[in-house]
C-alpha cells in the first residue's frame, strides 16, 4: 500500500476512515508525561499461548509475511525470546543480577542488527526549524528508529518526518501528527506556526530516547497499518470477557484521566483508547508503550521495564518480539 494509506482498502480492524482521503490532517493524542471470546480449539496449544487464540502448528518458521496470527508472532517470540536469555546467561549474567534486563535488551538488539537489517537503513527524520534544537531532536529521533528492522524503516520512509524539539516542562513528552490530503499549520506554543506539507508528518518531541521511540513508533503504525491492527487485535482480546463484553473504559490513574481499558499492563497508558470514529482512535499505546519499553531504560522509577514485562506480561513481550523478527511489511 501507499505511504499514506490511501488507494488501498483498510485492513480488517481499522476503520475505513483511516484511508482519509478527505480528511485535511491527522494526529496522534498527545502522550503526557504523567477478544472475541476463546475459540474452539482444534489442536493443543503450547503453554503460554491464550487458547482464545486461532493457533496453527509450525506456523512460527514460516516468513513474516505468511504470518498472520497473533498467537503465531507470540510462539515466534517466545522461542527467540528463551535463545537471547539463554545467550545472555552463557555470558555469565543471571537473571538475578541487575544488568540482566539491559542484557537482554542489548542481546535483542545485537540480534536485530545481524538478522533483521536494524541500523541499516538511516529513518527519514530532519529538524523542522531551529537549527540546533530541532536538528538535536531529529538525531535522536534518526537514533532510536535505528532498533527497527530494516523493512519496517524502508516502509516509514515513505513519508517524510519533521522534528520539533520539545522543551522540559512543555506538559508533554510528545506528539504525532501527519497532514493527510491538504497541507495545515502545525500550533506549537512559543513558536511560530509551522507548516506541514500534504503527505509530511511531524514528530515533537523530548530529545530522549524514550520519547523519541514512543513517537516514532506511531510513525510505524500510521505507514504500518496491517501491524498496528495486529496489535489492536491483541488489545481487544485481552479486554474481552468470556460472554463477549469488554472491559469497561475509565480514567486512568495518573494520565489526567486519560480513558482506556487497564487489564493487566504493567503500566496503565498501554490500555489507553482514543475516541472515534475516524483515524487515529482506538488502542493507539500498546504498540508504542511496548517498544518504549524494550528499547529505552526505564528512568525516574518508571514501572515500565523489561523485567517487569519479563515477569508480569510476557505474552505481550513475546508478541512484541516475534514481529520484531518475523514481520515484514505487506
Amino acid at each position: 500500500m501507499s505511504g499514506d494509506g490511501a488507494g488501498s482498502p483498510a485492513p480488517a480492524g481499522i476503520d475505513p476512515s483511516r484511508a482519509r482521503a478527505s480528511c485535511p490532517g491527522s494526529r496522534f493524542p498527545r502522550t503526557r508525561g504523567d477478544r472475541p471470546g476463546p475459540t474452539a480449539r482444534t489442536v493443543e496449544v503450547p503453554e503460554g499461548i491464550d487458547p482464545g487464540w486461532a493457533y496453527a502448528p509450525g506456523q512460527g518458521q514460516r516468513s513474516g509475511a505468511e504470518l498472520l496470527s497473533p498467537a503465531e508472532y507470540t510462539l515466534a517470540g517466545r522461542e527467540i525470546r528463551g535463545e537471547i536469555e539463554s545467550a545472555v546467561k552463557a555470558g555469565g549474567i543471571q537473571p538475578t543480577n541487575r544488568r540482566y534486563p539491559a542484557a537482554v535488551r542489548m542481546e535483542i538488539r545485537r540480534r536485530l542488527d545481524a538478522e533483521r537489517g536494524a541500523g541499516t537503513v538511516a529513518a527519514r527524520v530532519s529538524g523542522a526549524g531551529r537549527a540546533g534544537v530541532d536538528v538535536q531532536a531529529a538525531g535522536v529521533v534518526r537514533h532510536a528508529a535505528s532498533a527497527f528492522p530494516r523493512t519496517w524503516i524502508e516502509r516509514a520512509n515513505k513519508v517524510r518526518v519533521s522534528v520539533q524539539h520539545l522543551p522540559p516542562g512543555a506538559g508533554v513528552l510528545g506528539d504525532y501528527y501527519r497532514a493527510t490530503s491538504a497541507p495545515s499549520n502545525l500550533v506549537t506554543p512559543g513558536r511560530p506556526n509551522y507548516p506541514v506539507r500534504a503527505g509530511h508528518a511531524v514528530i515533537r518531541t523530548e530529545p530522549t530516547r524514550g520519547a523519541a521511540t514512543h513517537e516514532y513508533t506511531h510513525h510505524l503504525q500510521d505507514t504500518m497499518p496491517e501491524l498496528d491492527a495486529l496489535f489492536r487485535r491483541v488489545h481487544v482480546r485481552r479486554t474481552t470477557r468470556p460472554d463477549g463484553s469488554r472491559d469497561p473504559v475509565l480514567p486512568l490513574e495518573g494520565y489526567r484521566g486519560s480513558p482506556g481499558r487497564k487489564d493487566r499492563y504493567i503500566d496503565g497508558y498501554f490500555g489507553r483508547e482514543y475516541p472515534g470514529p475516524g483515524w487515529p482512535s482506538g488502542p493507539l499505546e500498546v504498540m508504542t508503550r511496548t517498544y518504549e519499553t524494550i528499547f529505552s531504560p526505564a528512568v525516574g522509577g518508571s514501572p515500565r521495564t523489561v523485567r517487569a514485562l519479563m515477569d508480569n506480561d510476557p505474552e505481550l513481550l513475546d508478541f512484541a518480539i516475534g514481529a520484531l523478527f518475523r514481520y515484514d511489511p505487506l
